[in-house]
């Protein structure tokens, strides 16, 4: 029990019910659960290994982001990621402007971007993408001084996450954390940590990406540490039907 006076005849109590010791709810925004970070094992990496193998088997499907933003605000996007041709089709919404929405379609290369459409009842971005004064920008020019933007990160680590080759499961052995078993939409899944080039000397469990794998192998979440703080992360539902979005083209 703690008493302060804060003011005349002003009496603040705190009193500590140290019996109820109910659990705190882990919230995904915050990071979640806890992590227990640990070196993979070598069966771990060589699994790991095969993790793009496996998405591009899956051809891709529906995603979702949710991400932090300056200013207590949320940026949200809902749309499509197909792993067959690397792109990304998106309507992206941040809670400033609730009544506008931008679409955003990327690929390898660059990154596309129709600013002021009209929300869509769904969420999701028009087919086919309208016609309209398209931006279309490199990935290397759209980041900062502080390099790419959180939601530049989450999307072309997305689209990379796919390919007909198995990676070094030797140098996944160096840069892979397990970090801990969870649940997402129901389906068990496993959390690891795979730190770039850049993060070498980061304590594992600290780096900037973590990636949510399910039994099957396949991606099921990648998440980053935001720079407003928290964690942003990119759900996937894998193998459900991705339209096709070609080349946008402008009026």
């Amino acid at each position: 029990w703690v008493q302060a006076t804060v003011g005349a005849g002003v009496v603040l109590s705190l009193d500590v019910q140290r019996s109820d010791q109910r659990a705190i709810a882990a919230t995904d925004l915050l990071g979640g659960q806890p992590v227990a970070p640990r070196r993979v094992t070598a069966a771990e990496a060589a699994w790991l290994a095969r993790l793009r193998q496996r998405n591009r088997a899956s051809q891709g499907g529906p995603v979702t982001i949710r991400l932090p933003a300056p200013g207590l605000n949320l940026l949200t996007a809902s749309g499509w990621l197909d792993w067959r041709s690397s792109v990304a089709y998106l309507a992206v919404q941040d809670t400033s402007q609730p009544a506008e929405q931008t679409l955003l379609r990327a690929d390898e290369t660059e990154v596309a971007t129709l600013a002021g459409a009209p929300r869509t009842p769904d969420g999701r971005p028009p087919l086919p993408p309208p016609r309209g004064a398209w931006q279309r920008t490199t990935w290397s020019a759209r980041a900062d001084a502080s390099g790419p933007t959180d939601l530049d990160l989450l999307l072309h680590e997305a689209l990379n996450l796919a390919s007909w080759n198995r990676d070094d499961a030797d140098a996944l052995a160096r840069s892979a954390a397990w970090l801990r078993v969870d649940t997402l939409a129901g389906d068990r899944v496993t959390v690891y940590e795979i730190r770039g080039p850049a993060e070498s000397a980061v304590p594992r469990g600290s780096g900037r990406l973590r990636y949510w794998v399910d039994a099957s192998g396949v991606l099921r979440r990648l998440e980053v540490r935001a720079r407003a703080g928290g964690w942003g992360q990119l759900d996937l539902t894998p193998g459900a039907p991705v339209p096709f979005v070609g080349q946008v083209r402008r009026q």
